[in-house]
């Protein structure tokens, strides 16, 4: 089955980022904002993936990104194409 659309993605990102960063910071954030207003540095795209993982739950989702997918992510739109690409509908390969 194919990754999740672009919207589903961007609510597993935001939801992620909420709970790793500042929920009041990451709600004000747009696709273009670079990662670093976060204070986001690399060590954090472990945190990142995890929280991916247990908001893809509340989309019907699983998500299983590793430390590559994250990598030159710099962007708030760079993590939503990770998650799309790495997302699936739960009970999906």
């Amino acid at each position: 089955m194919s990754a999740v659309d672009r919207r589903t993605a961007a609510g597993i990102v935001e939801q992620a980022l909420a709970e790793v960063f500042d929920a009041a910071v990451v709600g004000r954030l747009r696709e273009d904002s670079p990662l670093a207003v976060l204070g986001m540095e690399p060590a954090d795209a472990v945190c990142v993936a995890d929280a991916a993982a247990r908001a893809a739950g509340a989309f019907g989702c699983t998500c299983a990104l590793g430390d590559d997918d994250l990598v030159g992510a710099s962007t708030v739109a760079d993590l939503v194409a990770a998650v799309g690409a790495a997302a699936r509908p739960a009970g999906t390969a």
